[in-house]
């Protein structure tokens, strides 16, 4: 038992080790994108999945779907809410690199 309570330890760490990394190239992706010139803000679109998200979310409230079923919307939700918050860092440290380069 202690065995396995160790293997899942180190592969909860090794999976927490991968998403840290996916979440900075994220950050460092929307990064390079919001400096395109021709780029709209790509947050636009993840707030769109957020917002069909929730509106799904509360269709199924309403349908009285099973707790395990919400529980996973809920999750996926709060994920990419958490990914838009991430988002809305990163364009705003882009537009103040920007404001202080045109400072300069």
């Amino acid at each position: 038992m202690a065995i396995l309570l160790a293997v899942q330890k180190k592969v909860l760490h090794d999976l927490d080790q991968i998403i840290s990394g996916a979440t900075n190239d994220l950050a460092v992706q929307v990064e390079r994108y919001a400096r395109l010139s021709l780029s709209g803000r790509f947050s636009t679109q993840v707030e769109s999945a957020v917002r069909l998200l929730e509106q799904n979310y509360m269709g199924l409230v309403s349908k009285g779907v099973g707790q395990d079923h919400l529980q996973r919307v809920k999750a996926s939700l709060d994920d990419m809410g958490r990914k838009l918050e991430i988002l809305y860092m990163a364009e705003e440290n882009v537009r103040k690199e920007r404001v202080e380069i045109g400072n300069q």
